[in-house]
């Protein structure tokens, strides 16, 4: 068998040995978290979506909605209270989770640049 040419572990000095095999290790963490961010965004905006087309009227006054037995008491084009503090809720939930996804995208691709900015720097080194 072959002696190894390098020692199989890191001496303990050497600490930011893995830094980038542990930067990229939160990238991709932060982005599977994303993911899940992304599909609870979606989500609200398919209620948003559900709730306009409810009470969205065309031309003539009618509901969007093709009057159904079971929708026929929801086809005034009139929203209650209720249903006004909710869509409200909904959009104020989609604004906060939408700014916080940017604000991890942004996080992100700054981590990305580290890392190949330190890939770049070991090339130039060596």
């Amino acid at each position: 068998m072959a002696a190894r040419n390098r020692p199989r572990a890191l001496p303990k000095d050497e600490a930011d040995a893995h830094e980038e095999r542990d930067l990229w290790s939160r990238i991709v963490n932060d982005l599977k978290d994303q993911t899940r961010q992304s599909k609870r965004i979606n989500e609200i905006a398919d209620e948003i979506a559900a709730a306009e087309a409810k009470f969205e009227a065309d031309d003539s006054g009618k509901s969007a909605l093709p009057i159904t037995e079971t929708n026929t008491n929801q086809c005034t084009a009139e929203m209650t209270m209720k249903e006004m503090l909710h869509l409200e809720q909904l959009y104020k939930e989609q604004l906060k989770l939408s700014n916080e996804e940017q604000s991890y995208v942004l996080h992100i691709l700054l981590c990305v640049l580290i890392c190949v900015g330190c890939r770049c720097f070991i090339r130039v080194i060596f």
